[in-house]
């Protein structure tokens, strides 16, 4: 079954255990657009910054608001209106695309529960450790590229790791549900890379950190106005990091209900040790991140080029 045979059944209300309604995917589509917007705000917050720190010094704080001495007020308000303008179009755009492609999202997660549900049994094992293999290794992929792009997050990598923990474990209290939204994978995977390349803008902006700590490489602590951004900034990214992984830990749950508990658990096991080894090969073989998150989108749409060729 595809999309568009999932998106008739859907709109007639019609066929086994067809809702038309997803109560979880439209809840999970309002917590992207509240994070969205969450992004776009911190967005709006650096850009304002790089508008206003544009004619200090290099060594100047960049929590040092002050309008430099050519800078005249009236030009510092007309780039602020002109950002808080950006920030609502870019908002309301995201709100409008997310509206537009919810039933294209619903129609997809449908027909990937029902693929899941009606895979041969031949190939039930082979699909649990793939999807496990897939989970470890956008997991490790998270936690080294955000890592490596905003610094602090290398010193406290158990961050992305429990963002990891509670998306991959709650996608596993949902597995029973009757819509898997595989596809929500791609824009939430890449709205986190934008997000975090644009906060990047700013120069030293994210090189504090929020409490105190002994052993921080030359980082200091931030003053209060840098904490209250860095604390949002790491509200965003654990909400996306929680909902890009969570259809992979539904997917994984979903499969393993087709086989007993310990059987399942050790496919998972094995499934995990690969996407580890898969990580490794990949990080010996100096691949950039592009290449990794290439792969993951290519692997969550799986079930559609499989699909395509039992047709052919």
């Amino acid at each position: 079954m595809n999309v568009a045979d999932a998106s008739k059944i859907i709109a007639s209300g019609i066929g086994a255990g067809a809702s038309p309604k997803s109560g979880m995917l439209r809840a999970m589509i309002r917590l992207f657009m509240l994070v969205g917007a969450g992004a776009v705000l911190i967005v709006y917050v650096v850009l304002l910054l790089v508008w206003l720190g544009a004619g200090k010094p290099v060594s100047a704080p960049i929590n040092d608001l002050s309008v430099s001495g050519g800078t005249a007020v009236g030009a510092v308000l007309l780039r602020g209106a002109l950002l808080a303008c950006g920030a609502l179009v870019a908002v309301g755009a995201l709100f409008y695309g997310v509206r537009k492609l919810e039933p294209t999202l619903d129609a997809n997660a449908w027909a990937q529960t029902q693929f899941v549900d009606t895979l041969d049994s031949r190939y039930v094992d082979l699909a649990i450790a793939a999807s496990a293999a897939l989970s470890l290794f956008l997991e490790l992929a998270l936690i080294r590229w955000q890592s490596s792009v905003l610094e602090f997050l290398a010193f406290y990598k158990n961050f992305s790791l429990l963002a990891c923990f509670a998306g991959l474990g709650l996608g596993y209290a949902l597995a029973t549900r009757d819509r898997i939204p595989l596809l929500m994978v791609i824009p939430l995977l890449a709205a986190q890379l934008c997000f975090i390349m644009l906060t990047r803008m700013v120069p030293r902006a994210f090189d504090v950190i929020p409490f105190r700590e002994q052993l921080t490489m030359g980082l200091g602590q931030g003053n209060s106005s840098q904490v209250i951004v860095l604390y949002l900034l790491l509200s965003v990214i654990f909400l996306l990091t929680a909902l890009t992984l969570l259809p992979i830990g539904q997917l994984c749950g979903r499969l393993m209900e087709r086989r007993r508990n310990l059987r399942a658990y050790g496919l998972n096991l094995l499934g995990s040790l690969s996407g580890v080894l898969a990580m490794l090969a990949a990080s010996s073989l100096w691949t950039p991140p592009l290449v990794w998150f290439k792969n993951l989108v290519v692997c969550t749409q799986l079930h559609r080029i499989i699909q395509g060729f039992h047709k052919r």
